[in-house]
């Protein structure tokens, strides 16, 4: 006896797996965690060191080629990419997916201590292995009170959140607080003092020193505190005259001593006001709509203590973005769900349908469940995949509920029907479902991190492929033998009209196309294809462009400019006011909600292609209200705003964009890559890329990563300063700590670390005063520094990029897709500027960002499409034991793109990876429809029946089944395809290929299927004839 036969002789199984599967779904639904993007690892270790005083080039070349030439050849390191920056070198190291990072971590530990190489001053290189965070929002703190006071609330308001329950907090703006010691030059050489000798007395009177152990009755600790933690006391420090001995000086008496902030430390504004942004983040592990609670909720809280010139506010929330998905998917779920239950009652008995529709919340509830155990999540793509399944989620119960109302109709008892409908449909159905599973396969072989984000699409598929497997073979039947028996058959349906109609139709017209199809089956297989070629014609001839991956409109603006090297502050700033004042000129819709300016660095999140820091770097971050809320597009908004702006002198580069979604990269990312050529030569070719890019329309921002520096002073030693004992180290360092600054010491004020920068006192000295600077010699007399020293200046670059042991400049831009398509543009650009670049001076190029990206999913795809049609072969062949059948069924597939490319053509949408993973959805419901047909048709010929007779009544008595689980599918999907909601057009791709593939194949199952049965049939029996076989070639 059968498990099924069990469950149907069992008075409450059904009942129970019911409720089961319903608190199962329920308990879920509370504990899975909500987030915005996937779980993935980022297998990512990183290399940073300090060298002060050093160029760009001197970091590449002393401390980022040796390390690189020690770590790049670790096992498993995939690639390695680098940044010199001025004092700075960072390197980043990325493995291999599934690495054992603890040992990656200890094996580049390792080598990073063999090196011997490093310059002396720079400091011991700190290695981090990379934790990612996932950031669900920002909070902006800004008034008009002073910085000090400021800083505290945001700081308090950190804190306050951390306890809450948020896991990493980020404040952007905040500046290191300095006690400035400004010497003056004059009383300097009047006293014989240089900065060295101010630096180590004040670092000697504020130091802790132990002093010694002094013993009585019990061993004591002496200690000598040098607590000096405020200008006062650092200004009355004392310090020797050089020139007269026992003749003491106040450090005030040579200096002027002052608090104030790092100038090298980037800050914030927002309408004039000083501004902070706090950065909110969570841990891969925890829930964003959760945390986006406790976030609210504190700050509802923290508003009622603060003072009132301070204010806060929540903006950028992430967790906006996944309310709207599931509301989309409630939303059009209810209305899919309303359109499934009129296909079904116009075509099934009432009671069954209501069992039916009572297996959708039931299936999804399991899914939910499955999601649970397997580690998934509810996110922004796990949504797209419940959507995407929401039309097949029913399909199996469908199958099985037909078959069992088709039992019962032929005269069967409601138990015989049960078992009898669901013990013949199992098999198909399984079958069915294991095929759709490898249809999604090649989404498991999308490498990187876009296919550890995509993977949740095939997981949250199989999820509701074994729910809905489960429900119609464990709970259905028992439901629908209940059912019928409480109905006997001679009882009039409430609807039967359209059933009969039905009926009518298949007995006549369907069988006469039937026939005709099969009669005329070479003109009917070249017509398929005919409309294949047209189909394809459309997308070679442009009516139909592809897109990889669209971006929903954001409500986010994103500004980035910068001036010319050594700009003042003053005019970053003052620019940064005149964006805001003319953001608000341009705001008659009061479409923007909030802005924030970051001066001293480009603004977080921009996909800029360069970390270029400094005083003459701006960025600003707009936010403006939803899509739906507005008349005005975010790109048009973005052109007005540009039209009102006035450029101003030294602006050297300006980007407006709207922040775009998806996966990592811009649109336009052109990488130049040499090992020996010159910096001056590579920003040659990276010149003439940009002005060849500046042709095109639909281009904008653009820029490379490569931008120029502040001025240098080169300095060479004179053979005068090698005789008095000078070396070029000892010079820099005299030079630096004269006019930038050297740290004399740093102490705690409560949590606020403060240190000591003792300097030449820039309103009295600068660079210009080089030729009349006195340097203290190894000897301790002053020498003027012309004598020691040759000087000459030149212009560098602040900022040079490496990739595996190779010099690399990139390239920038955005694409307005509404005035050019990107596919289109790259292609073209490729075989024009970029060959000519490579001829003209000697540099080898390639795509990088989205386009990378394209090409890397599009590979393993095509990979996994190939593995993907083996084991659905493998399957067709086992279940029907034959090898050429599984071809006939199979080759529906293709056909299947022409309902898919007229779809995207006739509504206007351009096809996109999304709508390349619906087809992998398509196919598996094609396949699973084209099994339930045949194994029809072959229960026929085993039973002695023709091919041909058996292909017409097998295709009639599954007419029925096809025309409904097509329906419901479409019927699920449909109200997506009228939604207006932003989301809505990032989906509707997803939708447009399957309702539109599924009108298509659908008539391909039922006309196309049959024909090619028997078009196989002739070949086969034309190959096997004796006249074939001994005709001669």
């Amino acid at each position: 006896m059968s498990l099924i036969s069990k469950i149907l002789e069992h008075k409450t199984a059904a009942n129970l797996f019911l409720m089961l599967m319903l608190i199962l779904g329920l308990y879920s639904s509370k504990v899975l965690n909500t987030q915005f993007f996937p779980t993935y690892s980022v297998d990512y270790i990183t290399i940073s060191t300090e060298w002060l005083g050093s160029s760009p080039e001197d970091i590449e070349e002393s401390i980022i080629k040796p390390i690189e030439e020690k770590v790049r050849y670790i096992d498993r390191v995939k690639n390695t990419k680098s940044t010199a920056k001025e004092n700075l070198a960072n390197i980043l190291l990325e493995f291999e997916a599934n690495t054992n990072m603890e040992r990656a971590l200890n094996d580049v530990e390792r080598e990073i201590k063999s090196i011997t190489s490093l310059p002396e001053g720079s400091k011991t290189p700190e290695i981090k292995l990379f934790i990612p965070y996932e950031q669900i929002g920002l909070v902006l703190v800004k008034g008009n009170i002073s910085e000090g006071e400021l800083k505290k609330a945001a700081k308090d308001l950190k804190q306050n959140l951390l306890d809450k329950g948020i896991d990493k907090i980020e404040i952007e703006g905040v500046r290191k607080q300095i006690i400035y010691v400004d010497l003056d030059p004059v009383s300097l050489f009047a006293n014989s003092i240089d900065t060295s000798d101010v630096k180590e007395r004040i670092n000697l009177e504020t130091k802790n020193i132990p002093s010694g152990l002094f013993r009585d009755e019990s061993l004591l600790q002496i200690r000598a505190f040098g607590k000096r933690d405020n200008v006062i006391d650092i200004g009355n420090i004392k310090i020797a005259n050089n020139l007269q001995s026992n003749n003491y000086l106040k450090i005030s008496d040579i200096a002027n001593i002052h608090e104030g902030y790092d100038y090298n430390d980037s800050s914030g504004i927002s309408n004039k006001k000083k501004a902070f942004t706090l950065r909110i983040f969570r841990s891969l592990g925890n829930d964003t709509l959760k945390s986006t609670k406790i976030l609210e909720n504190s700050i509802a809280e923290y508003q009622s203590s603060l003072s009132k010139n301070v204010e806060i506010k929540i903006y950028d929330l992430s967790s906006q973005l996944i309310r709207d998905r599931i509301n989309l998917l409630l939303k059009n779920g209810f209305g899919g769900l309303i359109l499934v239950l009129i296909v079904l009652f116009l075509f099934l008995r009432s009671k069954v349908v209501v069992w039916v529709a009572i297996g959708i919340p039931a299936a999804i509830s399991v899914t939910l469940a499955i999601m649970l155990i397997s580690g998934q999540s509810i996110n922004m793509i796990s949504l797209f995949a419940l959507i995407m399944m929401l039309g097949i989620i029913v399909d199996d119960s469908i199958v099985v509920a037909e078959h069992i109302d088709y039992q019962y109709e032929k005269g069967n008892s409601p138990e015989r029907a049960a078992f009898i409908g669901s013990t013949r449909m199992l098999g198909p159905v399984l079958a069915a479902s294991m095929t759709t599973v490898a249809a999604f396969a090649p989404v498991f072989l999308i490498s990187g991190v876009i296919g550890q984000v995509i993977e949740a699409i095939p997981l949250v598929a199989i999820s509701v492929l074994i729910a809905s497997f489960f429900e119609c073979f464990f709970v259905l039947p028992g439901h629908l033998k209940t059912a019928l028996l409480k109905e006997k058959l001679n009882k009039p349906r409430k609807i039967f009209n359209l059933n009969n109609t039905l009926n009518s139709f298949k007995e006549n017209r369907f069988v006469l196309i039937l026939e005709k199809s099969i009669k005329y089956k070479y003109i009917t297989f070249t017509t398929a294809v005919s409309l294949l070629i047209f189909a394809f014609a459309l997308v070679i001839t442009g009516h139909v462009k592809f897109y990889f991956f669209p971006s929903p409109e954001s409500q986010i603006i994103l500004v980035n400019y910068n001036f010319l090297p050594g700009t003042a502050k003053k005019k970053t700033v003052d620019f940064a006011n005149s964006l805001e004042e003319q953001l608000k000129k341009i705001d008659e819709f009061g479409i923007v909600q909030t802005s924030y300016s970051s001066i001293g660095k480009p603004m977080w999140g921009s996909r800029i292609s360069t970390s270029e820091t400094g005083e003459h770097i701006g960025g600003m971050l707009v936010e403006i209200t939803s899509p739906e809320s507005r008349k005005i597009r975010t790109k048009e908004f973005i052109e007005m705003w540009k039209k009102e702006i006035k450029l101003v002198p030294d602006l050297k580069n300006l980007t407006i964009v709207e922040r775009k979604g998806g996966p990592p990269g811009l649109d336009v990312d052109i990488r130049l890559m040499s090992k020996d050529k010159e910096l001056k030569e590579l920003k040659e070719a990276s010149n003439f890329i940009k002005k060849k890019l500046d042709l095109y329309r639909g281009i904008s921002d653009i820029r490379d990563n490569l931008p120029l520096g502040k001025r240098q002073i080169n300095i060479e030693l004179t053979e005068k300063g090698k005789i008095l004992g000078f070396d070029t180290k000892y010079v820099a360092q005299k030079i630096k700590g004269s006019f930038e600054g050297v740290s004399a010491t740093k102490f705690f004020r409560g949590e606020e670390e403060i240190e000591v920068i003792v300097r030449n006192d820039p309103k009295k000295y600068n660079l210009v005063s080089l030729k009349s600077f006195l340097i203290k010699s190894p000897e301790g007399k002053l020498v003027p520094l012309v004598e020691v020293v040759d000087i000459n200046k030149s212009q560098g670059f602040s900022e040079i990029k490496r990739r595996n042991g190779y010099r690399e400049i990139s390239i920038t831009a955005e694409i307005n897709e509404v005035i050019l398509n990107p596919d289109d543009f790259l292609k073209e650009f490729k075989k024009g500027p970029l060959q000519e670049v490579e001829k003209r001076f000697d540099i080898e190029w390639k795509l990088a960002g989205r386009q990378e990206e394209q090409s890397d999913t599009f590979g393993d795809m095509k990979r996994g499409a190939f593995l993907a049609f083996a084991v659905i072969y493998l399957i067709l062949a086992f279940i029907f034991q034959s090898y050429s059948l599984p071809i006939s069924i199979m080759s529906v597939i293709p056909f299947t793109l022409i309902g898919v490319i007229i779809g995207h053509w006739i509504t206007g949408f351009d096809i996109t990876i999304l709508s390349l993973v619906a087809v992998l959805g398509l196919s598996g419901i094609v396949i699973n429809d084209s099994i339930i047909m045949v194994s029809n048709i072959y229960e026929k010929t085993n039973e002695g029946m023709d091919l041909q007779n058996a292909v017409i009544k097998g295709s009639k008595e599954r007419l029925r089944a096809v025309l409904l689980t097509s329906l419901t599918t479409i019927g699920g999907l449909t109200p997506l395809l009228f939604e207006t909601s932003v989301q809505a057009q990032f989906l509707k791709p997803m939708a447009i290929t399957i309702v539109f593939g599924l009108m298509s194949s659908t008539v391909l199952v039922l006309i196309f299927i049959p024909a090619i049965l028997l078009l196989g049939s002739s070949i086969k029996k034309n190959l096997l004839s004796p006249k074939f076989r001994n005709q001669q070639y």
